[in-house]
């Protein structure tokens, strides 16, 4: 576990302390000021409920706050935050995605991933009886995805994402995998991983990636005639998961 670089030891614990709570207890954005320390816990409910508003990637939430952070340990755990977003590994198309000016965990096996979850509106209710959603993390873009799950009846497997068709997004997520992992087994290991789909890429859409390429300030390693999308059929890749976590 990496050490949180919050400046002084009192910040520390009462940023990890605080997570805690959050997490482990799971209270809601708080509707009421604590006792204690009623400044931090006002400022910390309005930050919160920002960052639950403005979602777009690679946005800094800051600059939607109606008003100036004056509580030292919010400062420096939002300061904190942004050092986690500048500092994980990740690739780097997807680490622009990353938000600042959010509160992050700065702890554990979730270091840098936000401290709240997508909010319930971004979850509806499904049509699909018994349907959970679960929330995963996105190790490179550091964000939490939903994925709805249906139960099966299956003898190795008792619920599949309800999609037939994933994303490399959705696998990664449900793997917990960073995006090199996965792109590592997909080029080297293509058989490792059960349900994987390769599809060619149209004329159009290598156009478009040529042309988005300088903007974005990538360069092409390699011909577009060679990319492939990516997918996996949703049953098998369950199936494979379960045979390889048993």
């Amino acid at each position: 576990m990496k050490a949180t670089a919050l400046r002084t030891p009192l910040v520390a614990r009462k940023v990890v302390e605080t997570a805690r709570i959050i997490q482990g207890m799971g209270l809601p954005i708080a509707t009421s000021e604590p006792e204690e320390d009623p400044l931090f816990w006002r400022e910390l409910d309005l930050v919160r409920r920002t960052e639950q508003r403005f979602r777009t990637r690679g946005i800094d939430v800051r600059t939607h706050l109606h008003f100036d952070i004056t509580h030292r340990i919010l400062r420096e755990w939002l300061e904190e935050s942004d050092r986690l977003v500048d500092h994980k590994p990740g690739r780097s198309d997807l680490r622009r995605h990353r938000r600042r000016g959010i509160l992050r965990i700065v702890e554990g096996k979730d270091l840098g991933m936000p401290l709240d979850v997508p909010p319930l509106a971004a979850t509806p209710a499904t049509p699909w009886r018994d349907a959970q959603w679960r929330t995963l993390p996105l190790r490179d873009e550091l964000e939490w995805i939903s994925i709805i799950f249906i139960p099966i009846s299956h003898p190795a497997v008792r619920s599949r994402p309800v999609v037939d068709v994933l994303s490399h997004r959705q696998v990664r997520a449900i793997l917990g995998w960073p995006a090199s992992t996965l792109d590592h087994y997909i080029s080297m290991a293509p058989h490792f991983i059960g349900g994987l789909r390769k599809k060619d890429l149209s004329a159009d859409v290598r156009g478009q990636l040529d042309e988005s390429a300088p903007i974005d300030g990538r360069v092409i390693a390699r011909p577009n005639r060679t990319l492939q999308r990516v997918e996996f059929d949703t049953r098998s890749f369950a199936l494979w998961l379960a045979a390889n976590q048993n």
